[in-house]
């Protein structure tokens, strides 16, 4: 199992408080590191999880409802602009935007090869198809979710 990804995680937790009295702090991975470690699992495990994938689809669709809804109408305007405000898609290349911030070089080389693999038409789209698996529309949902990939790869390349 490769540890690539995971002193960037560490460094980027945050702290939540569960208990004031007696104080209880304890650290979580960031969205964008949990992100960030669930590619790296995905490529690491030959099967893939089917819970690796499931978690991916949940953090990249919802991404924009974390707290993150004023981010893209405010300082990442122009994302939902290039993005026709499609929040979903504007969330997953914002998200890419984070997951670049926090990743030393390897790790963001490593992240990349993996979603160019798992968009490439020519490739099984392993990640992809697990995604989808189960929806009730499968062919729409594996689309949304390859463009929401597609989104987050750009975001993690750097488009702004």
């Amino acid at each position: 199992m490769s540890v690539i990804g995971f002193s960037e995680a560490y460094e980027n937790t945050l702290i939540v408080r569960l208990r004031a009295e007696p104080l209880l702090d304890v650290m979580v991975a960031s969205l964008p590191g949990l992100t960030a470690l669930k590619l790296i699992s995905w490529k690491d495990r030959s099967t893939g999880k089917d819970r690796d994938a499931s978690d991916l689809a949940h953090i990249i669709k919802n991404y924009y409802q974390a707290g993150n809804e004023d981010r893209l109408y405010k300082e990442n305007y122009n994302i939902m602009e290039e993005l026709d405000y499609r929040i979903e898609e504007a969330g997953a290349r914002l998200l890419g935007h984070d997951i670049e911030a926090i990743v030393k070089q390897e790790t963001k080389e490593l992240i990349l090869r993996i979603l160019d693999e798992e968009t490439d038409v020519s490739s099984a789209l392993r990640l992809l198809s697990t995604m989808a698996r189960g929806s009730l529309s499968y062919d729409e949902d594996f689309e949304k979710y390859k463009t929401l990939l597609i989104e987050l790869k750009k975001g993690i390349y750097g488009t702004p």
